[in-house]
């Protein structure tokens, strides 16, 4: 059964995986419009981002690739 269900199931769980993906980054920019996100230390995708502003202008595979 894994060998023919498991390969068509795949294409299913990236589609759904990339569509949850980004309602939770829009709920965690809900939240910290409302006040309830993160706090700054803590790492989250918007904090990341306020903070590689300065390495944009630098260079753009600053910020497509960490280092």
């Amino acid at each position: 059964m894994f060998v023919h269900i498991l390969p068509n199931l795949f294409s299913i769980i990236v589609i759904s995986l990339a569509i949850d993906i980004g309602a939770l980054i829009l709920s965690e920019a809900a939240l910290s419009f409302l006040g309830l996100g993160i706090k700054p230390p803590t790492p989250s995708w918007g904090n990341m981002l306020t903070g590689a502003q300065t390495y944009f202008t630098r260079g753009v595979h600053l910020g497509s690739f960490p280092v």
